[in-house]
């Protein structure tokens, strides 16, 4: 999408628009971050996906409203590639899925991969919201929200490993494509790697809570 003013504008105006529309206009605080985050994630995957967004934003709002930002962004962007396909069958187990996470009965995989995919996708998409910044916002509440989140110098830590991978443009695509389909035949070709991952991650959690012990 080429920015413009014009267009910037047009972008908010048409997310404050939707998001009234879905929630009402009680809370207006809330409206506001909502609204600048259905605008992140429309800048962020495409007009192609606005079904799964407000799918995504019907779901948050019956969730516990949060107050920080960012954790709206990360919690909306989980459910945005969730909403498809989210019962799934692989290697003959049913699963509830969430993005690449899988859960059943049995207990869940993937978790934290899918926690760290899923941060390195927030951190796009507020990098694209800081952008904002630099046209002239006609809404004065969303204006000074992006003001507040282009001043915002806490960053998530990701682990290594997940963050060498998402650099890799052909990964992060076929990835982000299957979080966002849900299509199991190309999470399935991860199953190894993700399994060595997500052992890594799990051995160095261990190890930092051992060593808050002494």
């Amino acid at each position: 999408m080429i920015k413009t003013t014009e267009t910037v504008n047009e972008l908010l105006d048409f997310s404050t628009d939707i998001v009234n529309g879905i929630i009402g206009t009680e809370n207006k605080e809330y409206n506001t971050k909502m609204a600048l985050a259905f605008a992140g994630v429309l800048d962020y995957y495409g007009s192609n996906f606005i079904e799964e967004i407000v799918k995504a934003v019907k779901m948050e709002i019956r969730d516990t409203k949060k107050d920080d930002f960012k954790s709206l962004i990360t919690s909306l962007n989980s459910k945005i590639n969730s909403v498809n396909n989210g019962k799934v069958y692989s290697n003959g187990l049913f699963y509830e899925r969430t993005g690449v996470s899988l859960t059943n009965t049995f207990g869940s995989k993937f978790t934290k991969i899918e926690e760290e995919l899923n941060s390195l996708q927030t951190e796009d998409i507020i990098e694209r919201l800081k952008q904002l910044g630099r046209y002239n916002v006609d809404n004065q509440e969303l204006s000074k929200l992006i003001n507040e989140i282009k001043n915002d110098d806490n960053n998530t830590i990701v682990s290594n490993e997940v963050e060498n991978l998402y650099s890799n443009s052909a990964f992060r695509r076929n990835i982000n494509n299957a979080r966002m389909s849900g299509n199991v035949n190309v999470l399935n070709r991860y199953n190894e790697l993700f399994t060595q991952i997500e052992n890594i991650i799990t051995n160095k959690s261990s190890n930092k809570e051992y060593v808050k012990q002494f």
